[in-house]
């Protein structure tokens, strides 16, 4: 819960910045878990101020305490990165040094071979491709290509509403009381295209849960996420709205 400080003068009141550290541990199937049992942890360095925005820090490390990725943010509730994002590899050397405004590269975004060789030198601005370079892990220029791909479902965002459509059965329960609602289904989309780790994120009501879970499950497979020429894992959220005619 927000702790909320009041100093009295003139005005009526006048709200005082205030910053929190948050540590939270997750196991290898990103559940909160103990410290213990934990396969790697966030630090959450949160300011709260008169905007009642919550600009921040996140630090991501191992359970052995080395850093995974930083990167400060305009917004850590809803994940607008703003300033300037670093990963790292298990050794420890730079993988990547992004610079973000609002939520879209802008700026330097630039990625290193695990040689320390830079891998790719590319300009942004205010989340659009300006120019760009890409080298070799020795060094050579070597022929551009995109940063990063998103996952994509087979036949693209139209064929993915037709299917949620299609596969989606209102819940009887809710049908009769009447209830509408939206569900959040977090998900990975590996390096496959197949979809694993399915969890509801969040949930107006918990009479959608199973129904929302099982149409995830009946999805076709996706174009895999790409970064740096290779596929990757990539979370993805999908909201599931259930709406009464």
């Amino acid at each position: 819960m927000k702790k909320l400080f009041f100093i009295f003068i003139s005005l009526p009141f006048a709200l005082l910045s205030q910053t929190e550290i948050e540590k939270i541990f997750f196991d290898d199937k990103d559940e909160i878990c103990d410290s213990a049992t934990a396969s790697y942890f966030i630090t959450y360095t949160t300011i709260y101020d008169n905007t009642f925005e919550c600009s921040g820090k996140e630090i991501r490390q191992h359970s052995d305490g080395h850093i995974i990725e930083e990167g400060f943010y305009s917004n850590l509730e809803k994940n607008i990165k703003n300033g300037i994002c670093k990963e790292y590899y298990d050794n420890g050397a730079i993988k990547s040094i992004i610079n973000w405004k609002n939520g879209k590269y802008d700026g330097e975004l630039i990625t290193y071979h695990k040689n320390g060789k830079q891998r790719r030198k590319d300009i942004y601005q205010e989340g659009n491709f300006i120019s760009g370079n890409c080298y070799t892990e020795t060094g050579k220029d070597t022929t551009h290509y995109i940063y990063m791909l998103m996952p994509e479902y087979k036949g693209g965002m139209k064929k993915l509403r037709e299917d949620l459509i299609k596969f989606t059965n209102y819940p009887n329960k809710a049908r009769i009381r009447g209830i509408t609602g939206r569900v959040l289904v977090g998900f990975v989309v590996n390096k496959e295209g197949f979809v694993e780790n399915i969890k509801i994120k969040y949930s107006t009501h918990h009479l959608f849960d199973a129904e929302a879970l099982r149409v995830v499950k009946l999805l076709d497979r996706w174009t895999p996420g790409i970064v740096e020429g290779e596929n990757v894992n990539v979370k993805y959220t999908l909201p599931i709205s259930f709406r009464l005619n």
